[in-house]
């Protein structure tokens, strides 16, 4: 239930997949007092649906969105997260306009589920980054896994995603201090790295080799 409203909130689906996803999360409830407040909730935006005209979707969404946060089984379901199954909801999207609110603890916890998630390890990662690139977090750890296991393609898209507004000398620092110079001329050598780094930061690198 918390991905179907993660979906709707960002408007990925709209109030009919809406009704009809948490129609099929109805169907598979076991539990009476969440059957009930499930089913309530869908006539309820049923109701809403069918009263606004085109003319004002917006106000028909704010309805919406603020009647399925309050909602007492997708509260408790919030609180039963762990940080596995917050990363996987964030991570399903490469960019999604309303995140869940995260302080620097808790997003490093979040960090720690992307790194131990097998072969999408490093996909979750930079959505990770992608996600809250403007949410005043450090992404230190995703940078330093990436560094950490040599991954030249995405330490390089890491960097051009960030270039407009994060202190970009700091990972030249870091990927200097590695002493790798095999993975330094790699990083050289990439298409991307003349359109993100500037010449004094790629000349600092060559220095290296």
């Amino acid at each position: 239930m918390v991905k179907i409203i993660y979906k709707y909130i960002n408007e990925f689906i709209n109030e009919e997949e809406l009704i009809k996803d948490l129609e099929n999360f109805y169907n598979d409830l076991s539990d009476e007092h969440d059957k009930k407040s499930v089913e309530n909730l869908i006539n309820d935006i049923k109701d809403i649906v069918s009263n606004f005209d085109n003319e004002f979707l917006f106000m028909k969404y704010d309805k919406v969105y603020n009647m399925i946060l309050n909602n007492d089984v997708y509260l408790k379901l919030i609180d039963e997260m762990s940080d596995n199954d917050l990363m996987l909801m964030i991570t399903d999207y490469i960019l999604a306009p309303k995140v869940p609110k995260l302080n620097q603890e808790e997003f490093n916890r979040v960090v720690d589920a992307a790194i131990n998630s097998g072969e999408e390890s490093r996909e979750n990662c930079f959505r990770l980054v992608t996600n809250y690139e403007y949410h005043n977090l450090k992404f230190d750890k995703i940078i330093d896994y990436f560094l950490s296991i040599r991954d030249v393609w995405y330490i390089v898209e890491l960097m051009h995603f960030l270039q407009d507004d994060y202190d970009l000398d700091s990972i030249v620092n870091k990927i200097i201090e590695t002493g790798d110079k095999e993975f330094i001329k790699k990083i050289i050598n990439d298409e991307f790295i003349n359109r993100t780094l500037d010449g004094y930061q790629i000349e600092r690198l060559k220095e290296c080799l």
